[in-house]
């Protein structure tokens, strides 16, 4: 995802730009996500702080029920039932749901988000590559492992579009090293699954761990007992993890060197300390500020409350 303070503004925009002049009447714009995950947050943030910059037109945030393509165009289909202006989606399945969103395309603007879907009529994917993200993922592999090793993968959506593009990236980039990936795992935003996932890959003794937001759809405690087992294994085996993820307590409490990306490519890295300390780089300074109620000492908080040991 783009950053997620700008993603409201530019729905807004092209919004307006095709239902043509504006009406007494309050327009509608809702974001539509793919599942319950925590990364979400730091859009909803956005959208709320678009909601005060832009008073005349109501935003909505929305999460569906499950993460299931069924019942998130379900849930569309009720928004636009009840009036809404205009869509934007981080669609589940979008290849296999290229006729339901064209009806919503048909009846009003649609957009997305995260995972593309441009066989639809929607207006314009807004986002970044996610096999460019895999591919930068690969990069920093083989610069983590210079002799070669195994690596895990960990997924929310194994089968979602954004998953399997930011795999096939990776592979891309490794095919040939001696860096191989030799499974990666998902947990369908089941918490039980996802620590089981966390068990019985590190029982296979991997030399690095990749983590794609593996915290990000689990309630605290659960994420809490994944981290300590992520912690704890990585001083008992020497395991080196590469966590993609949104949640910048867990990267400032885990991460030795910390890479921060925007629209596919590395806009800075360095250790973690350098990185989270000013002067900021200014994207990194909005991911930051993009974190609800954001405080200059809202992550030493984050930190004392997980106290990942």
């Amino acid at each position: 995802m783009k950053m997620k303070m700008t993603l409201s503004a530019l729905l807004l925009t092209a919004a307006f730009a095709v239902t043509g002049a504006q009406a007494e009447d309050k327009k509608q714009l809702v974001f539509v996500v793919n599942g319950a995950s925590d990364f979400w947050k730091l859009a909803e943030a956005g959208v709320r702080k678009a909601q005060k910059e832009l008073p005349n037109y109501d935003l909505e945030f929305k999460y569906p029920e499950q993460a299931a393509a069924a019942v998130q165009q379900r849930l569309m289909n009720d928004l636009v039932a009840a009036g809404v202006s205009a869509i934007m989606v981080s669609a589940v399945d979008p290849k296999s749901s290229t006729e339901p969103l064209n009806e919503i395309g048909k009846q009003v603007p649609l957009f997305t988000t995260d995972s593309d879907a441009p066989a639809t009529n929607r207006i314009a994917y807004i986002g970044s590559s996610n096999t460019d993200a895999g591919k930068q993922a690969g990069q920093i592999a083989l610069k983590a492992l210079p002799n070669g090793g195994k690596c895990i993968g960990f997924v929310g959506l194994p089968g979602a579009d954004n998953a399997r593009e930011r795999i096939e990236g990776m592979k891309s980039v490794i095919a040939g090293s001696k860096v191989e990936l030799i499974d990666v795992r998902g947990d369908d935003i089941d918490q039980t699954r996802a620590k089981r996932n966390v068990e019985d890959a590190l029982a296979a003794n991997p030399e690095l761990v990749i983590c794609d937001e593996p915290t990000s759809a689990l309630d605290q405690l659960v994420a809490e007992e994944i981290l300590k087992l992520l912690k704890r294994l990585q001083d008992e085996l020497g395991l080196s993890y590469l966590f993609i993820t949104h949640d910048l307590g867990i990267v400032r409490r885990i991460a030795h060197r910390t890479a921060v990306m925007l629209r596919g490519e590395v806009v800075t890295e360095g250790p973690t300390k350098r990185i989270f300390a000013p002067p900021f780089h200014p994207y990194t300074e909005k991911l930051i500020s993009s974190v609800p109620e954001m405080r200059t000492d809202w992550l030493d908080e984050v930190l004392a409350k997980r106290k990942v040991v």
